[in-house]
């Protein structure tokens, strides 16, 4: 290796905010980890759009090349690092950007990496959720699966599907979505997935008893999140035919890959997931505050 070889793999690396130039070799590098970081990388494309990336997205370059991306928006992430190095690196810039994070989610041992890194730093945590199994459904496997009815929901049903999305936060997250604000915020994110028909639903009557969100949409990949089933029909066996159902409009509908995570601890909705044909991939990990 040569002399010159050596000083320039010394050269410090720099932390900028995401933009101009770094735009296309960013979005390079989320495409190539596209299932893993579909929250972060979508939100990356919603302000690209407008050019403003750089006021969530940053990036940890050496010369012509990109180490790592950090979102540093209403949750901490880093994307596509090199090594533990450059998380270390990227985190310590989110905690010195006194930003208030709503959680640290990325890829498991990248997640619990950032929270060693990070934890001094930050207010106490609520909850841990160090393993949680990153699914993706395998389309065309032989299924015995009834049909169920699922269907692409619109604005129409946004006095009927906002409170089952209340409810499925409240369950899944620990908090009260409605709380500061009086849920102005989430049901404009409610009512924001219906009009792109991002939500399904299925119904008993006028009933809704089954919902599910695309919540994130980059390169190809759909993640779903917002998974509820109304508690008076849990436990009968309806929550992989639901999915199975919500998985082929999605491929239909948005993208050909579709994915969720779930709790490691959540056997029922495990298995529920295996029977609709979803199949492991990986594992993401989540600290909420």
């Amino acid at each position: 290796m040569s002399v010159l070889s050596n000083l320039w793999r010394r050269r410090p690396a720099d932390i900028s905010p995401l933009q101009g130039q770094w735009l296309g070799p960013a979005r390079e590098a989320m495409q190539s980890e596209a299932h893993v970081s579909t929250l972060a990388s979508a939100r990356f494309e919603e302000l690209a759009a407008v050019g403003r990336s750089g006021s969530e997205f940053a990036v940890l370059t050496r010369g012509s090349e990109i180490r790592g991306i950090l979102w540093h928006g209403v949750s901490a992430s880093v994307l596509a690092p090199d090594s533990f190095d450059a998380v270390e690196r990227l985190s310590r810039h989110a905690l010195a950007l006194s930003t208030r994070y709503s959680s640290i989610v990325a890829e498991r041992s990248i997640a619990m990496h950032m929270w060693e890194v990070m934890r001094e730093g930050l207010p106490p945590e609520r909850e841990v959720r160090e393993s949680q199994p990153l699914l993706e459904y395998c389309a065309g496997q032989p299924s015995d699966l009834p049909s169920t009815g699922v269907v692409a929901a619109d604005t129409r049903d946004l006095d009927r599907v906002f409170p089952a999305a209340v409810a499925m936060f409240r369950e899944e997250v620990g908090t009260d979505p409605c709380r500061g604000d009086g849920g102005r915020g989430y049901r404009n994110r409610v009512e924001y997935l219906l009009r792109e028909h991002r939500t399904y639903i299925a119904r008993d009557g006028e009933r809704i008893v089954f919902k599910a969100d695309l919540g994130a949409l980059f390169g190809g990949v759909a993640q779903v999140h917002g998974v509820w089933i109304d508690p008076a029909y849990r436990g009968q066996g309806l929550a992989a035919p639901f999915m199975r159902g919500t998985a082929e409009l999605i491929r239909r509908d948005h993208a050909p890959r579709v994915t969720l995570y779930v709790n490691s601890f959540n056997v029922r909705a495990r298995r529920a997931y295996e029977r609709a044909g979803f199949r492991p991939i990986g594992a993401l990990a989540t600290v909420l505050f």
